[in-house]
């Protein structure tokens, strides 16, 4: 779903997982009402608001992951440790069951468009879902993706570190290839052992041409990596019947 000469991603079950995450943190799709100017543009503070970025190195999530495709079940666990922390990126390595770990370098950019010092914030925009209103910000970035030049945008609500609306649009031929829309947003908690974690549930459909998915995100500042849970699933119509889920199981700050 994105490149991955900036997401190297290598030997990892979890990787299709991944770059649909990293789209969802790097792009955005038309609002509902016109884009008002802001007086100033907000500051991009990465290491401030990445979901990684706000941790110590030696920070670990451990996910239980399941995957089922056409009646067929997968299983595995995954160990997500933040090594090293720099400027511009940092490198979380990853560890299936008791395979060696894969390091994986993530550039800042990943933490989404807003973050990145060429992307271009455009205004506020107000969006809905469900009856409910949101106050975001509108971003707009341009890059060369897969061979063509594409134009990236995000709508981001304050507070939330997915955005709520995406589009990625194809600027040679003005097609819009990827859309992501969300359809529910509200707070719930979440169990990871013995403790319970306050979280952001958002609710996203996404379009791939004449593909949807659905995604259910539960969002918190309170563990490594920003992502309690992660629920991905096919349309019910589509013949693949493919779904994918993911649950944190335990965190912390290793030694």
């Amino acid at each position: 779903m994105i490149r991955e000469d900036r997401i190297r991603v290598r030997g990892s079950w979890l990787s299709r997982w991944r770059v649909a995450a990293m789209l969802l943190l790097m792009t955005g799709c038309d609002g509902e009402n016109t884009i008002s100017p802001l007086n100033q543009r907000p500051r991009a503070e990465p290491f401030k608001t990445h979901p990684w970025g706000r941790w110590p190195a030696r920070s670990f999530v451990k996910l239980h992951c399941v995957e089922v495709q056409r009646g067929q079940t997968t299983t595995c666990v995954e160990t997500h440790t933040l090594r090293e922390k720099g400027p511009t990126e940092y490198v979380v390595s990853i560890a299936r069951d008791n395979m060696e770990p894969v390091d994986t370098t993530r550039s800042y950019e990943v933490g989404g468009i807003h973050h990145h010092p060429e992307a271009e914030c455009l205004g506020s925009q107000g969006l809905s879902a469900e009856g409910s209103s949101f106050d975001c910000t509108v971003w707009r970035f341009y890059k060369d993706e897969g061979g063509r030049r594409v134009e990236i945008m995000s709508w981001v609500k304050d507070g939330v570190s997915w955005p709520l609306q995406t589009r990625v649009r194809n600027l040679s031929t003005g097609n819009v290839e990827r859309e992501a829309r969300v359809l529910s947003t509200r707070q719930e908690t979440v169990v990871i052992g013995s403790d319970n974690v306050v979280c952001t549930r958002l609710e996203l459909m996404e379009a791939r041409g004449p593909r949807a998915t659905r995604q259910v995100l539960w969002l918190t500042d309170s563990i490594p990596g920003g992502i309690a849970r992660y629920r991905q699933m096919l349309a019910a119509n589509d013949p693949d019947q493919w779904s994918e889920q993911i649950n944190v199981v335990e965190y912390g700050v290793g030694r």
